[in-house]
């Protein structure tokens, strides 16, 4: 499972999100992307989704992981850096805007 946590650094701005993979079976909690910038991933409860209903379009397609689980496309960025997307795997960048 992928969750998303918010004021574990000192170092970092509180209300930046990072994400996290967490093993149901075990508990245990690996942080997957965790550079200084905010992270975010599209999920059920998402405002993008949201947006995109407001917009007309069909959200049901819209996610941010892939169904095999191995890959996640996050939304990273700050107040003073624009958002860009990029897709990232097992916690390592496969590219993208950033």
């Amino acid at each position: 499972m992928l969750i998303s946590i918010e004021g574990r650094s000192k170092d970092k701005n509180p209300y930046y999100q990072e994400i996290a993979r967490v093993d149901l079976k075990t508990t245990s909690m690996k942080i997957v992307s965790a550079s200084p910038e905010d992270h975010s991933v599209v999920s059920a409860g998402s405002f993008a989704k949201l947006i995109a209903t407001a917009l007309g379009a069909d959200p049901t397609g819209l996610r941010g992981v892939a169904p095999s689980w191995h890959y996640f496309v996050e939304t990273v960025g700050t107040a003073e850096k624009p958002n860009a997307d990029c897709c990232t795997r097992h916690g390592r960048s496969l590219g993208g805007d950033r």
